[in-house]
């Protein structure tokens, strides 16, 4: 088995909740500003579309009020968790999915296979640089080693932050 992890973030912003007649409502085009902002500081050199929140009319302003933002991170949808922090507009949003470089997995799955083993295994997850997936979740790369003889290395993500643990199977 072998561990890897990578950042999370947590972050707060005022969105200055505005009042219109007898209406409060949060403003989300600041929010998804915040969240692209923040994602694009997390993942330098990676493509980061804007962030997508529900409407301000589909969101209740009021203390401890949940919801989900997504955004995309090469192609790959992230969501973050924002919680509301009082009833005046002020969020704390968090990622929800860890976003995983899967060429650091694959690199780290077959040092941890040669350590076990010794033998120099090539790891393979496929063609997609990064994954988003809860945590909890699995996923399942191959592994080959020189003389052409295949397994299955299992991910197990553990966190938000990319700790995953592996298992190498057949």
């Amino acid at each position: 088995m072998g561990r890897i992890g990578t950042a999370a973030v947590v972050a707060v912003v005022a969105l200055g909740a505005a009042a219109c007649g007898s209406t409060t409502s949060l403003d989300m085009g600041k929010l998804e500003g915040a969240i692209t902002d923040k994602t694009r500081e997390l993942f330098p050199g990676r493509q980061v579309s804007g962030a997508a929140c529900p409407s301000s009319d589909e969101v209740e302003v009021e203390r401890g009020g949940r919801f989900s933002c997504t955004v995309r991170i090469d192609g790959v949808v992230a969501t973050y968790d924002v919680t509301q922090d009082d009833d005046e507009g002020n969020v704390t949003f968090a990622l929800a999915t860890a976003v995983l470089d899967l060429a650091k997995a694959e690199a780290e799955a077959a040092a941890g296979i040669a350590e076990q083993t010794g033998i120099d295994a090539t790891v393979d997850c496929g063609a997609d640089p990064l994954l988003a997936i809860e945590p909890g979740g699995t996923f399942e790369c191959q592994a080959t080693e020189p003389g052409g003889s295949a397994a299955t290395v299992t991910f197990t993500v553990e966190d938000v932050e990319g700790n995953l643990t592996w298992e190498l199977t057949g």
